[in-house]
């Protein structure tokens, strides 16, 4: 985590959640999908004495976070899908669509590079999701 840029943010966008939303977003498939992971590797990180701070998001808002995930891969699924028919397609489609309220200065590539990863990618977000669903109701 303390590698990518998107981590690191100014002073004032480190009160803005949403940065470390989308940082969680684009980069679950590092801590793969797993909520103790991330909660791991952010106490580690806030607890270094480093200028750095991740805010962990609550289960609810990760649960949140992972549905945002799953409907930009569906996005991309549909346009990998439309592209392998032979339609034409933009080539900044497969770029993340943040949520307006989100603010999010940067954008770029979701970054699954086939239809198998994408599906795959689905997969494990869904499951993701389901799980913490589950945990949620058992609290």
């Amino acid at each position: 985590m303390r590698g990518h840029a998107i981590w690191h943010l100014h002073p004032k966008e480190s009160r803005n959640r949403y940065l470390h939303w989308a940082a969680i977003a684009s980069e679950a498939p590092i801590f793969e999908y797993s909520y103790e992971i991330l909660a791991e590797a952010a106490n580690r990180i806030n607890e270094s004495g480093g200028p750095d701070r991740i805010q962990l998001p609550a289960m609810r808002e990760f649960i949140e976070i992972l549905k945002f995930r799953l409907s930009e891969l569906q996005r991309l699924r549909a346009r990998e899908l439309r592209s392998l028919r032979g339609n034409r397609v933009d080539p900044v489609d497969d770029h993340w669509r943040w949520p307006d309220e989100w603010n999010i200065p940067w954008n770029g590539p979701i970054g699954v590079a086939s239809l198998w990863g994408i599906q795959d990618q689905i997969f494990l977000t869904s499951r993701s999701i389901d799980r913490y669903r589950q945990e949620l109701t058992t609290l």
